[in-house]
């Protein structure tokens, strides 16, 4: 029972980060390549600036 606990805080508490992949390398959000926006869902959306 205790494992069990302790597996659940460890991936429950653990803090969500949203880095875009492109080419094997992570981005952090906010990260502009080739027109394209890393956002905080994880994804790349065009970015007209």
């Amino acid at each position: 029972m205790k494992s069990t606990l302790f597996l659940l805080f460890t991936f429950f508490s653990m803090p969500l980060f949203a880095d875009c992949i492109y080419n094997d390398t992570n981005y952090e959000e906010g990260t502009i390549i080739n027109g394209y926006i890393c956002t905080s869902d994880g994804t790349w959306k065009y970015h007209s600036d």
